[in-house]
């Protein structure tokens, strides 16, 4: 995540599982925009799991907020 941080354009957004006791999602939170997924992803690879998910938005003032992922956030 650090790495992608430094050489993210201003206001890149990465696609992230939600991992509350790991180091990195705390850094994550606190440097940036977190908007938490409604819902859970799906991914095909790892078979027929679904993890949380959430949207982390650098360049943007830190906050959280739920997003559905169909409009803006509030």
């Amino acid at each position: 995540m650090r790495a992608a941080r430094k050489q993210a354009d201003p206001q890149m957004a990465f696609i992230v599982p939600v991992k509350t006791h790991a180091r990195w999602w705390r850094h994550a939170c606190a440097e940036g925009e977190v908007r938490l997924l409604n819902g859970r992803l799906w991914i095909p690879a790892r078979g027929r799991q679904s993890i949380p998910t959430a949207v982390v938005i650098f360049g943007r003032p830190a906050r959280v907020v739920e997003w559905d992922g169909r409009g803006a956030a509030p």
